[in-house]
């Protein structure tokens, strides 16, 4: 059994000396996690690197097997942000939470482009965060627990949409949820405008509404906490984007 494609490096971790454990993840093929020969040598590490695009060749003696992966690099996206922190922390985040949410071998072709969105901005160094807050709202459609932003939960109502329900996950007008404004969670205008720039308040903002629901939904019930990395980049976005 064989197969070629384009991917993303999200995970490695060491299996031999010389050898890792590499989680890809594909457009076509989803999430695979195979051994990579010689990965950890000076001539192959910098190709292994989580947020790397490469072009992979995946071998196994059956389908079920867990197989082998040699990559080649295409995009060496981890060197191109390795000087910006939060560039990198918010990569890492990314690899992390794709890791360790996603099923294996289960193809997520619209998280895929997302994704590489994300990628795509931090590699021009363009303007990466909207992409980053988009890609978070959609990891959750994809595993299910997507946000219902078309209408107030109560009401019924399309008009001054403005909080979210930390229970149902959906939208609540002001006029709603006026009584219960400290329980609710804030809704950013990003999450229904993909054409807008997010300001800092409104990036803060995404970032805790994404992380309370990665937390109740996905992470808590299955006995795990966040991940470090998307941990520190919601640190360090309120370190860098609170207000003085």
């Amino acid at each position: 059994m064989q197969w070629a494609d384009d991917g993303i490096i999200i995970g490695v971790r060491k299996f031999s000396e010389r050898d890792a454990l590499v989680s890809l993840f594909t457009r076509q093929h989803g999430c695979y996690r195979a051994i990579a020969k010689h990965a950890l040598t000076s001539k192959q590490r910098g190709t292994f690197e989580p947020g790397n695009h490469v072009h992979a060749r995946w071998n196994a003696r059956l389908a079920e097997h867990m197989g082998t992966l040699a990559c080649e690099l295409l995009h060496p996206v981890a060197a191109v942000v390795m000087q910006d922190r939060m560039a990198l922390t918010a990569l890492l985040s990314c690899c992390s939470l794709l890791d360790t949410a996603l099923h294996e071998r289960d193809p997520h072709p619209m998280l895929y482009d997302r994704f590489a969105q994300v990628l795509e901005a931090m590699l021009h160094r363009e303007d990466w965060q909207k992409h980053y807050l988009l890609f978070e709202r959609d990891l959750l459609q994809e595993l299910g627990f997507g946000l219902d932003l078309s209408e107030c939960a109560a009401t019924g109502s399309t008009e001054s949409l403005i909080y979210i329900s930390p229970k149902s996950g959906r939208a609540v007008s002001a006029e709603a949820g006026q009584a219960y404004h400290d329980r609710m969670l804030p809704l950013p205008h990003v999450f229904k405008d993909e054409t807008i720039t997010p300001k800092p308040a409104e990036i803060l903002d995404a970032m805790r509404v994404c992380g309370y629901f990665l937390g109740v939904w996905l992470f808590e019930p299955r006995g795990q906490s966040m991940p470090d990395a998307r941990r520190r980049l919601g640190e360090l976005i309120a370190s860098e984007m609170a207000p003085a």
